[in-house]
């Protein structure tokens, strides 16, 4: 599959419009509690279509800049893409259910780490700041 920026677009809109509201409590609150209903009431409102557009962002960062992805991260978000798959016609809100909250969160918290370090951002993952680094990702 040919990703063009017409694909990337809505995801990475998303994906960044999450990442500066989780910026924004780790700078105002120290840390993200798992149990913050804030970032739950957005994450519950994403459907299938959502996470599979920032999934596809995630994964064309692993694919094309894997020096700002640590294996955890990609674990998490792998595990996150292939339930959403598995489980597509299941529910229109796959990872919103019970089973499937935790890898979630460990997708979205990894998603929005690769996207800081892929953007130069202010919050960085020290394994992946131990690779090197490429400028330039999506401008």
């Amino acid at each position: 599959m040919l990703i063009t920026e017409e694909l990337i677009e809505p995801g990475l809109s998303r994906l960044e419009d999450i990442t500066a509201y989780l910026n924004k409590v780790v700078k105002t609150k120290g840390d993200i509690k798992r149990n913050d209903a804030n970032i739950w009431r957005r994450l519950h409102r994403w459907t299938n279509e959502d996470w599979a557009e920032m999934i596809l962002v995630a994964c064309e960062i692993m694919r094309t800049h894997p020096e700002y992805v640590s294996e955890d991260q990609r674990r998490k978000i792998t595990r996150a893409k292939n339930s959403l798959e598995a489980l597509w016609d299941e529910h229109p809100r796959v990872l919103d259910t019970p089973d499937l909250k935790t890898p979630a969160w460990g997708a979205i918290m990894s998603m929005r780490e690769v996207l800081n370090q892929a953007r130069d951002g202010i919050i960085k993952n020290q394994e992946a700041l131990m690779r090197k680094r490429h400028k330039g990702l999506f401008e």
